[in-house]
């Protein structure tokens, strides 16, 4: 079983991620860590020397040909190309979404580089072009907006119903 987990930055995929991946006894796989480790560098600094276009097209051929089993959380701004929506189409996805001003307060002190060189209002300005795309991959829209304690052990179950049901 493959499930990919997509939202906007600060929706809590890595954490829900290996949350969900424990309770249901599968391995967790985060697309970003996976860049991370593969170019030897920080996503921040991979965006600096290389650009977002380039890491785009990287990220794309690790989700592309990834084959093992388990949670996979894609990065934010994985579904910006097209090859990777039809991809995500054929798959079992979750969007986890949160109000803007959750994802905002979760992500405006991060150095997360997008957040540094678009600000606040470019952010905003993504999240709203990005949000139709994640509805139009996903099989389920799960609100992340608490990541409490609590919560999560309701959401997980939630999500294990709906994805163990197909």
């Amino acid at each position: 079983m493959q499930v990919y987990l997509v939202g906007f930055m600060g929706a809590g995929k890595s954490y829900l991620g290996n949350i969900l991946a424990e309770k249901w006894q599968l391995a967790f796989f985060d697309l970003d860590q996976l860049m991370a480790e593969k170019f030897q560098q920080s996503i921040a600094e991979i965006f600096q020397e290389k650009g977002e276009a380039w890491f785009r097209q990287e990220e794309s051929k690790l989700l592309l040909s990834w084959q093992q089993p388990g949670i996979i959380a894609s990065g934010g701004g994985v579904i910006e190309l097209k090859k990777n929506r039809e991809f995500l189409k054929q798959q079992q996805v979750i969007w986890l979404d949160a109000e803007w001003n959750i994802l905002w307060q979760r992500i405006k002190d991060s150095q997360r580089p997008l957040v540094q060189i678009l600000g606040e209002a470019g952010i905003r300005k993504l999240y709203e072009k990005r949000k139709p795309l994640y509805e139009m991959v996903a099989d389920y829209q799960i609100s992340s907006a608490s990541l409490a304690v609590k919560e999560i052990d309701i959401l997980s179950q939630e999500i294990w119903q709906k994805v163990s049901a197909q």
